[in-house]
């Protein structure tokens, strides 16, 4: 009877060598195409910055009202209005250096707008808080802005004709100064 012999054990660098290879490319591969996968899941889409801007009825030819490219274009200055009121227009900054200044916008506002009442030459004094000024595409140099204002007079008790005024104050993300402000007349109806 003889002992019968096992084959000899193949070559131990051969195979490390050729196996190496073949699993380090698979390896490397599955790692581009994981990482690409996981970006492709992870790609944050951004969205334009847009805000709807609804539709204003009687809306008036651009009106010459404003400051810094910020335009009222919904109503005239020294209108009789009645609440809620929403002003409307446009901030176009591609005029800034002929105009000296530009009304800054960030993440789709352009600042806020205020309503103040005069009455009997007392002085301004605000009603309420401020609005934010919602603009359509705060990335561009000419974008729509919307603002409404709302004002219950039964609190105050204001008669017909009172003074009013809009102060719009540009949006400062900075909180330095300058800060631009625009004064648009109206009249309490």
């Amino acid at each position: 009877m003889g002992v019968r012999l096992s084959p000899r054990p193949p070559d131990m660098k051969k195979t490390k060598k050729g196996f190496i290879a073949p699993v380090l490319v698979a390896v490397i591969a599955l790692l581009v195409i994981g990482g690409g996968v996981y970006i492709y899941k992870n790609k944050k889409v951004e969205a334009p910055a847009t805000v709807e801007v609804p539709a204003v009825v009687n809306v008036v030819n651009v009106i010459d009202t404003g400051k810094c490219g910020l335009t009222v274009t919904s109503i005239s200055p020294n209108t009789q209005v009645t609440f809620p009121l929403t002003v409307s227009g446009t901030i176009g900054n591609s005029n800034s250096q002929n105009l000296g200044c530009t009304w800054q916008m960030f993440e789709g506002q352009a600042g806020s707008a205020h309503l103040y009442f005069n009455y009997n030459n007392d002085g301004w004094k605000p009603i309420g808080a401020s609005v934010p000024i919602k603009i359509s595409n705060w990335t561009s140099t000419k974008t729509s802005f919307v603002a409404t204002l709302n004002f219950y007079n039964g609190g105050i008790g204001l008669p017909n004709r009172t003074p009013m005024k809009i102060t719009f104050t540009e949006e400062n993300a900075s909180g330095l100064p300058p800060v631009d402000t625009f004064d648009f007349p109206v009249i309490l109806k």
